[in-house]
């Protein structure tokens, strides 16, 4: 028997072949973990949340990023775009305070 250093010479012949074969329908249909799915959806869900809560004009402000972001993740493009739209229209109002970091002391005006 020659050993060259690798593991499989050592094993019977035909061991190696039969492991991949065994190996390989779990290593080529893996698919995301649930628990990154059930994250995914429950973001989207407060997101959602957050955004009908939204009582005035800058609550809405700072609740449509989130709004766009997870629902572009989740497949929703059509209500991204508004969301995104309707955060752009805002922004010139909001320039300067708060999501840039630049928020006043006293925080955001009344």
């Amino acid at each position: 028997m020659r050993l060259s250093g690798r593991a499989f010479y050592l094993l019977p012949k035909g061991c190696f072949f039969l492991f991949s074969w065994l190996l390989a329908p779990a290593l080529l249909f893996t698919q995301a973990e649930p628990t990154d799915v059930t994250y995914d959806r429950k973001m989207y869900e407060n997101a959602m949340a957050e955004l009908k809560a939204a009582a005035t004009e800058t609550d809405r402000f700072y609740a449509l990023n989130g709004a766009a972001k997870t629902s572009l993740s989740q497949g929703d493009d059509a209500d991204a775009k508004s969301f995104a739209e309707e955060l752009e229209k805002l922004t010139p109002k909001y320039k300067g305070i708060g999501i840039t970091g630049t928020a006043p002391p006293g925080g955001m005006p009344s």
